[in-house]
C-alpha cells in the first residue's frame, strides 16, 4: 500500500479520513453541490428582443454598426435569461419603450492618404474601418465607413457614391501631432485638385475627390509645411512629452503668426530693411538667411531660413529684396527663453557649406 490510514481502537480518525476524500466537511460538499445545481446550464449572457420603429429602421441599425450613432430608440424590448438554451419565464423583463446603447467595434485600422495634386504635398493618418456584419438584414447594401476623431470617408457601393466629412471643431484638446495633421488635411481639402487613397492591408483604393468649398483652412495652406517641421523638432526635443493643445487656441496662434510661418514656404516674400554703412556686402550674395523663433506648446522653436534673392533694389534710405522659394537650413526646439546664437551660427556655416561658398553671409535679425 502506498498510503495507510491510522485508526484508533474505537475508529478514531475515520471521519477525518472520509472528509479528506471528499475535499472537506460534508456540509461544504453539500453546499457546493447545491450551488452547482442552481447555476449550471446558464448561458452566461442575456438575450434581448426589440423592435425599431419607423420606415428608416434599417438605416438606424446600419448606422449603429457603422459607428455613426451609439443610441437608438426601441419598443417592445424583452430581456430574458436562458438555461440549457430554454428561456426562463420567471427571469424575463419587458419594457414598452427603451433606449439601446451600442458601441460598434471596428473591423481593423487602415491608413488614409490625402494628396494635393497641384503641389505634391500629402499627409497620412490612421482611421478605423466599420462595416455592417452579414447577419444584419440588407448588410450587402450597407455602406462602409472609415473614420477617426476628425475625418471620415463613407463608401456606398450600392449607390456608387462616396462622401467625406472633416470635423475641425475647436473645442477638443488633442496631441500636437494630431492638431498639425488636421491643418494639413484642411489645407489639402482647400485645394481644387486632390486625391484620397485608402490603404487596406496590402491593397490600395484610390478615390478622386470632387471640388468643393475651400473651407476655413484655405488661407493657411502656406503654413502647413513648417508646422509639421515644428512638431517634428518638438518631438525630437521631448519625445516622451507628447504635448496637448486646445484646437481653438492653436487656430488663434496660427492666425497670429501666419505671415511668419509662411516665410518658410512661400516664394515672393518682400523683405525691407534700412541701408547701412557696409551694405555693399549685398553685391556678392545670392541668398539672405532669416532666423525665425516662435513659442509653441511650451517649447521654443528656432529655424534658419534660406531665402534666395530674386531681385534687389534700393534707394538712399531702404533696401528691398524679393525672395525666391525659401528653404529651411536647420531647426531646433529648446526650452522657452533659451539662447539661439550658437544654433544660428552653426546653421549659417551649414548653409555656406551646402552652397559651397566662403566669406561673410547676410543674416537678418531674428523674426519673432
Amino acid at each position: 500500500m502506498e498510503r495507510a490510514i491510522e485508526l484508533g481502537p474505537d475508529g478514531e480518525g475515520l471521519s477525518n479520513a472520509l472528509d479528506g476524500m471528499r475535499g472537506g466537511p460534508f456540509s461544504s460538499y453539500l453546499a457546493s453541490k447545491i450551488e452547482e445545481r442552481q447555476t449550471c446550464g446558464f448561458d452566461g449572457s442575456i438575450t434581448g428582443h426589440f423592435l425599431i420603429p419607423g420606415e428608416d429602421a434599417e438605416e438606424k441599425v446600419h448606422s449603429l454598426f457603422l459607428g455613426k450613432r451609439r443610441e437608438v430608440d426601441v419598443v417592445d424590448f424583452t430581456v430574458e435569461r436562458r438555461r440549457f438554451g430554454i428561456p426562463l419565464e420567471n427571469d424575463t423583463d419587458f419594457f414598452r419603450e427603451a433606449v439601446l446603447e451600442f458601441h460598434a467595434p471596428s473591423l481593423m485600422s487602415v491608413l488614409i492618404e490625402l494628396e494635393d495634386l497641384e503641389e505634391g504635398t500629402w499627409t497620412r493618418f490612421p482611421v478605423d474601418m466599420y462595416a455592417v456584419p452579414p447577419f444584419v438584414d440588407a448588410s450587402r447594401k450597407a455602406p462602409t465607413r472609415f473614420a477617426n476623431a476628425f475625418f471620415e470617408v463613407t463608401l456606398d457601393f450600392e449607390k456608387e457614391w462616396a462622401g467625406i466629412v472633416f470635423d475641425d471643431d475647436g473645442s477638443r484638446s488633442v496631441d500636437l501631432s494630431e492638431a498639425v495633421t488636421m491643418i494639413e488635411v484642411g489645407a489639402i481639402l482647400a485645394r481644387s485638385k486632390k486625391r484620397v487613397k485608402i490603404e487596406i492591408g496590402g491593397g490600395m483604393m484610390e478615390l478622386p475627390a470632387a471640388e468643393g468649398n475651400e473651407g476655413p483652412f484655405h488661407n493657411w495652406i502656406p503654413v502647413a509645411p513648417i508646422l509639421r517641421r515644428m512638431e517634428t523638432a518638438i518631438d525630437r526635443y521631448a519625445p516622451s512629452k507628447k504635448p496637448r493643445i486646445q484646437l481653438s487656441e492653436f487656430y488663434d496662434w496660427i492666425e497670429k503668426y501666419q505671415n511668419l510661418l509662411a516665410l518658410g514656404s512661400v516664394s515672393g516674400a518682400n523683405l525691407f530693411f534700412p541701408r547701412w554703412e557696409d551694405d555693399t556686402l549685398l553685391d556678392g550674395q545670392d541668398v539672405v538667411l532669416a532666423p525665425l523663433t516662435l513659442q509653441l506648446a511650451g517649447t521654443q522653436y528656432t529655424a534658419l531660413i534660406e531665402v534666395p534673392i530674386e531681385t534687389e533694389s534700393h534707394d538712399t534710405h531702404e533696401i528691398r529684396i524679393v525672395g525666391g522659394h525659401p528653404r529651411i537650413v536647420d531647426d531646433i526646439a529648446r526650452a522657452p527663453g533659451s539662447k539661439t546664437a550658437d544654433f544660428i551660427n552653426r546653421a549659417v556655416e551649414l548653409s555656406k557649406r551646402n552652397r559651397k561658398v566662403k566669406g561673410p553671409a547676410l543674416v537678418l535679425g531674428s523674426f519673432e
